[in-house]
């Protein structure tokens, strides 16, 4: 999974499933943030759960 988020609070997400090759790419629009807001978001990690 590969994420950006832009200046304007835009976050892409792109996955790929490595067995099959499916593919899946969308994009949140996270409003109301600061540019200051944005770049801490930027910085700070995430938690993905993933299970079986």
């Amino acid at each position: 999974m590969r994420f950006h988020l832009t200046e304007a609070g835009l976050l892409r997400i792109r996955a790929r499933e490595p067995e099959s090759g499916h593919e899946a790419d969308f994009g949140i629009r996270i409003g109301g943030m600061s540019p200051e807001q944005v770049e801490e978001a930027r910085q700070t990690p995430g938690m993905i759960r993933a299970g079986g």
